[in-house]
């Protein structure tokens, strides 16, 4: 019997131990894979770019994704005039461990309007991981600008193995509290969306 229970508290260890190492981590890109990305990203961009004189990719924001130590994506942010939505925008452009664009998010990213002024992306701020009941979020601090006036932003998305996906209610959750100004506000913001019992899109 008390070989059956030690070999059970084993088994427990173990398990925990895998979860424990099972968790995303972020490290920055080096600065020659960074200008091979940022090389590919111009290309993409290139016919919805407004000015190129104005865009910027912060290779301080840029991260691989790794999971067990191994590269899952390449995270490159930027911003830029984009002619379709008439502002200035942030992008995610959401790379493979082999180089290869899976996909672009939109990370701040509002119609424009000739007669009324609307707000506009103008950087990253700051980059984190947050694990909150079993789930792994990517968040992103923005600096946006309406007119004279700027201020905070937020963009929040589950991460898996396979998939960064934005979380709409949530990033609308944390986006109505008056204080975001850090990543320290934002994951308590956070928290306290979760813990709501109706969030929306979360019931």
């Amino acid at each position: 019997m008390k070989i059956i229970i030690l070999v059970f508290m084993l088994f427990i260890i173990q398990s925990n131990n895998a979860v424990a190492s099972d968790s995303f981590k972020l490290k920055q890109i080096n600065k020659a894979d960074f200008e091979k990305l940022e090389a590919v990203v111009r290309k993409v961009i290139k016919n919805d770019n407004n000015n190129d004189l104005t865009d910027f990719f912060e290779r301080e924001q840029s991260f691989d994704v790794l999971l067990n130590n191994a590269i899952k994506f390449r995270l490159i942010p930027g911003s830029y005039a984009s002619a379709k939505s008439l502002n200035g925008i942030c992008a995610l452009f959401v790379f493979s461990k082999n180089n290869h664009l899976l996909e672009t998010l939109p990370l701040h990213c509002i119609q424009g309007d000739r007669d009324e002024v609307v707000a506009s992306c103008i950087g990253v701020q700051a980059v984190a991981l947050e694990q909150i009941n079993n789930t792994d979020y990517l968040i992103y601090l923005l600096s946006e600008g309406v007119g004279s006036y700027y201020g905070d932003a937020v963009f929040i998305a589950s991460i898996r193995s396979d998939k960064i996906s934005k979380d709409e209610a949530l990033t609308a959750c944390v986006s109505n509290n008056k204080d975001i100004g850090s990543i320290g506000k934002i994951r308590k913001a956070m928290k306290k969306c979760l813990s709501k019992s109706a969030l929306p899109g979360k019931i």
